[in-house]
Parts: C-alpha cells; structure tokens; sequence
C-alpha cells in the first residue's frame, strides 16, 4: 500500500510546510516493521529516527515505531504493535 500511495502523489505540487496540508501525520500499522521502514525509503521516503521502543502503557514486546517524511513532506509514522501492552492487561473488561 506505501509504495503505491507514495508513487500517487509525485508529481503535485510540494506543501511549503507539513502544517499547509490537511493532514500532518499518518499513522501506518505493520506487521514487520525493518521490512516497511526499507519499503518505505525505496519509495522515496525519509526516516527521521532510529526504531523507538513504545514506552509507558504502550510498551510491549516488539512493540516499536519510526518516523518519517514522505516526499511531499507529510510526517509518518511506521507503527508495529505486536506484544500486548500494559494497558490491555489491566484495563477493566
């Protein structure tokens, strides 16, 4: 799905900053996310960070995420939850 919505959009008009836009962030989920973060630099995408370990509630095995510029400069985020988080074994049913 990155590699086509990415290809998508070259050719418009590039924003002057992220904020221009309508959206400022997209969120993406996978399943390996090593995989998506080379996926997404083949496409023209740049990372930003280092794989982030999810701190807090969040923290879980595997649990990580990236971020990244697209090329039209939109910041997203690489998401990859596959451990259970804190939250979801001490929130009430």
């Amino acid at each position: 799905m990155l590699p086509a919505l990415l290809s998508s959009i070259r050719g418009q008009r590039t924003c002057i900053r992220c904020c221009t836009s309508e959206s400022e962030w997209l969120i993406i989920y996978v399943d390996d996310i090593a995989a998506a973060a080379k996926r997404f630099e083949a496409a023209g995408g740049v990372l930003l960070t280092q794989p982030k370990e999810m701190l807090g509630i969040e923290k879980g095995e595997g649990n990580a995420f990236y971020y990244g510029r697209a090329p039209w400069g939109m910041t997203i985020e690489l998401l990859c939850w596959p451990g259970r988080a804190k939250w979801e074994t001490t929130a009430p049913a």
